[in-house]
């Protein structure tokens, strides 16, 4: 195992770029986060723990290294990377999923861009070597823009195959009652409908630990198992007393809890992270409502976006689940846009 670590922090210290690792600064990726031009959520330092936390039962080994990017003893620049090692496989990710691109904040110079994207660029590829690994993704998540941006195209130059996945988008810049006429048409009778069915509430940092208890034992219930460790539920409720998320929770007259929602948001995006209903009220709308009354909190909170969750077709590959195309039929009926974002697939000649 240590191997394994000493490996890749010497390919990483070997490399040409000027930089911290997350680990050992969090204020400071926080810091740069909240300088770049688009707080994507994917980016978050909480959701790096998160994911990094959740992804550790599956392997042997997981190393983070994201990075802080400096240039003349400044940070201009975060990259969410991380190292795993499982059986006799090795791979490099962003947090067990596609490598995500190095970001930096605005006003660099497109000389100190391109020479960032290179070097991390060949740190890619020479950690993959290292770990004979053949191939790597990467996805560039959406970023309000719609132009190719700069890894992108390197990836593209560098002869990398790339294809389009998708995800929902509420534009919460709108006035609220153009996002509900936006709605599927039924959805407003089923909003309606639930309001006077349900008591809802929306917990911010001043939530009680019971609600969040209550939240974690819905979920077991609704799963029909545990299926993630306490520390990962602890990330999340910390999320919350740290005011970047929310639970929307929704009661019985007799104050059970039926349903609730995780809500993550930066400055300029929210995210549905997870979600527990009462299986034996399926068909009841409680999503519905938990939706709907997240929209309406991060619009208080002057969030440009809210991210959904996928838009899965029969296409796509690998083919959804008869599952998946159900949930992202019912998100859909929220959705102002679909957003694209790109997968680059670049093979390796070992």
């Amino acid at each position: 195992m240590k191997s394994f670590e000493n490996d890749v922090l010497n390919i990483l210290y070997e490399s040409e770029i000027e930089f911290v690792r997350r680990v050992d600064d969090k204020k400071l990726w926080q810091e740069t986060f909240n300088l770049l031009e688009y707080q994507s959520t994917e980016y978050l330092s909480s959701r790096i723990d998160y994911l990094n936390e959740y992804n550790k039962d599956n392997n042997e080994d997981l190393i983070d290294i994201s990075l802080i990017f400096f240039v003349n003893n400044k940070p201009i620049g975060l990259w969410p990377l991380t190292a795993c090692q499982n059986l006799n496989t090795k791979y490099l990710s962003s947090q067990c999923s596609h490598i995500l691109p190095p970001i930096l904040i605005p006003n660099n110079s497109s000389k100190i861009v391109k020479k960032i994207q290179s070097n991390c660029f060949n740190l890619v590829n020479k950690l993959c070597e290292n770990f004979d690994q053949k191939n790597w993704t990467s996805l560039t998540p959406f970023l309000d823009n719609s132009y190719v941006n700069d890894w992108h195209f390197m990836c593209l130059n560098e002869k990398a195959v790339s294809r389009a996945q998708y995800n929902i988008y509420v534009d919460l810049s709108k006035d609220l009652e153009l996002i509900k006429s936006n709605y599927r048409k039924r959805y407003k009778t089923l909003i309606n409908k639930s309001k006077k069915l349900w008591s809802v509430k929306v917990h911010d940092s001043s939530i009680d630990k019971n609600i969040w208890k209550e939240f974690m034992n819905l979920h077991k219930f609704a799963s029909g198992r545990v299926t993630r460790s306490k520390k990962t539920w602890e990330i999340q409720y910390q999320d919350i007393l740290d005011g970047c998320a929310i639970l929307v929770s929704i009661h019985k007259e007799c104050d059970e809890m039926v349903g609730a929602a995780l809500i993550s948001f930066s400055m300029h995006e929210g995210r549905y992270d997870v979600g527990a209903y009462n299986r034996d009220l399926f068909d009841q709308p409680i999503g519905h409502i938990a939706q709907h009354t997240a929209i309406e909190e991060l619009k208080k909170r002057n969030i440009k976006f809210y991210k959904i969750g996928r838009k899965y077709f029969q296409s796509d590959m690998p083919a959804p689940s008869p599952k998946e195309i159900s949930i992202s039929h019912f998100k859909e009926g929220f959705g102002s846009f679909i957003a694209s974002e790109f997968i680059q697939d670049y093979q390796i000649n070992l």
